[in-house]
């Protein structure tokens, strides 16, 4: 899926393209990484209520995003993994991915001039 996102990310240009060939470059990166530090005889079948979990986050991600906007609904979607798959310490991946969206949103917004979505805090 990584690669697919990265291939269509490509006719959108230089400039706005830069951001999801970025996200989906780094989550194809991790995901093959992954998959590399497993033994072949370790992989262990997946529940279905992750995936599906993750599914419908993503799907309820994209119907926040017009109302909320990318800050705030990026935001909650990083706490929600982060807290939903880190365990008891995952406050501070939390508070990691939350600095994250936020470094994201002033690099590309002031650098890079890539208008997000605004929503609520219009």
């Amino acid at each position: 899926m990584a690669a697919a996102a990265w291939w269509q990310a490509q006719s959108f240009g230089p400039g706005s393209g830069l951001l999801p060939r970025l996200a989906s470059g780094t989550a194809g990166a991790l995901a093959l990484a992954g998959l590399l530090q497993r033994s072949p005889g370790s992989i262990e079948p997946i529940p279905l209520a992750r995936p599906g979990a993750v599914l419908l986050a993503f799907v309820l991600y994209g119907l926040a995003m017009p109302r909320l906007g990318f800050l705030f609904s990026t935001t909650l979607l990083a706490l929600g993994f982060t807290l939903g798959f880190g365990g008891r310490k995952a406050w501070r991946w939390a508070l990691a991915g939350v600095a994250f969206v936020v470094l994201v949103y002033i690099a590309f917004g002031t650098i890079f001039y890539v208008n997000f979505p605004a929503g609520i805090a219009r």
